[in-house]
Order: C-alpha cells, then structure tokens, then sequence
C-alpha cells in the first residue's frame, strides 16, 4: 500500500522539472497545537498537505525555529503566521 502523499501525489513527486527535489509538507505545521499531530481520524478538521521546493521548505523551517529562539517563546504562546 502507497503511503498517503505518494498515493495523492504519485510515486515520483519529489521529482521537479527544475533539477531541485521536493519535500511533502503540511499546514499548520506539525510543530503546534493546531498542526497535524493534533489531527486524528475522528476530528472534523484537518490539514494541507502539498509537494513543495525542499530547499524552501527547509529555509522556513530554519526561519521558524530562528523566530521562536531569539523571541524567546515559550509553549503556549500565541503568534501568527501570514503567507506570502
């Protein structure tokens, strides 16, 4: 049985036309409260998952863990996010 991104995504979606590879990654991040280690089968919400620039999405990874270091949050603590 296919795992649940290469059965949404196909078998090669790591693959890119530009020579880079792909990361499969999810909204809200799996790191918070909200993000998908939250979600079980039984919960009406859920969350997006999509192939995406690996390079990109470990540089917002880096980004992230930067923001929560040097603001010093703490767990619990509330912050926002807006894509762009």
């Amino acid at each position: 049985m296919l795992p649940a991104k290469k059965k949404a995504f196909g078998e090669d979606f790591t693959k890119r036309d530009d020579g880079y590879t792909n990361d499969c990654d999810e909204f809200p991040f799996a790191t918070t409260y909200q993000g998908t280690f939250t979600v079980d089968e039984y919960m009406l919400r859920s969350y997006a998952v999509r192939p995406v620039n690996s390079g990109h999405n470990q540089e917002a990874g880096r980004r992230l863990g930067l923001f929560v270091a040097e603001d010093h949050l703490l767990d619990g603590d509330d912050y926002y996010v807006t894509a762009y």
